[in-house]
């Protein structure tokens, strides 16, 4: 398989556990609140990635870089952006907009990517692209607007803040494999300040997790 179809595949993947989140966000419903939910899933997550950066056997996902002191910040704010905050906005805007709605409005995540790089590392965007991106933002806008000003939901944004917050997250993903680390140790990483952040929560999340359901807690540990 070459570079370019892995990429892609890669890429597909991701699309597809993104979109999955929402309708299962959904099926929690309120056995889980916001909170305790983005810190079921910081958890998981940096259980997961700690174990597949210890079993992996390619040297691309080992857990082999330990983070140095000067890049204590970087995992901080990553962890803020791209699960603590992040998850937070995403349940939180899951109460008010339909899993439709709110996987349309976080498409804008890859377009807020893209404009932030074009101006921080100065990539390219041609006029497709340009294109591309102000339709994505018309669309988003046309949506939220059908009804009038007023008839905005407010689960709206909460998505347009999460999908800023994962914007920032990519574009600090780029910076630390600049700084040599691997995208299992950035996952990783990033989780457990994500989770460190989220801890207040932990009285929370024990009572809710032993009042729920079987679907709600596999839910929680798929997303």
């Amino acid at each position: 398989m070459n570079k370019r179809l892995a990429a892609n595949l890669a890429a597909f993947i991701t699309v597809f556990l993104w979109a999955s989140a929402f309708p299962l966000t959904k099926i929690i419903g309120e056995q889980i609140t916001a909170n305790p939910l983005s810190l079921i899933r910081c958890v998981v997550t940096a259980v997961f990635m700690i174990l597949l950066g210890l079993i992996a056997k390619s040297p691309s996902l080992h857990l082999r870089k330990p983070f140095e002191k000067k890049d204590l910040w970087l995992f901080l704010i990553s962890g803020a952006t791209g699960l603590a905050f992040y998850y937070i906005c995403y349940n939180m805007g899951l109460v008010t907009l339909t899993s439709a709605e709110a996987s349309i409005i976080s498409a804008t995540a890859p377009v807020i990517t893209s404009v932030m790089v074009y101006f921080i590392y100065k990539e390219r965007i041609n006029i497709i692209g340009w294109i591309s991106i102000v339709a994505a933002f018309a669309g988003v806008a046309i949506m939220m607007l059908w009804n009038g000003v007023f008839s905005i939901k407010v689960g709206a944004f909460w998505i347009l803040g999460m999908s800023v917050l994962f914007s920032i997250y990519c574009v600090l993903n780029r910076k630390l494999a600049e700084k040599g680390y691997n995208s299992v140790e950035i996952v990783a990483y990033s989780a457990i300040f994500a989770t460190l952040l989220m801890s207040p929560v932990t009285p929370t999340t024990i009572r809710q997790l032993a009042a729920c359901d079987m679907p709600a807690i596999l839910s929680a540990i798929y997303l």
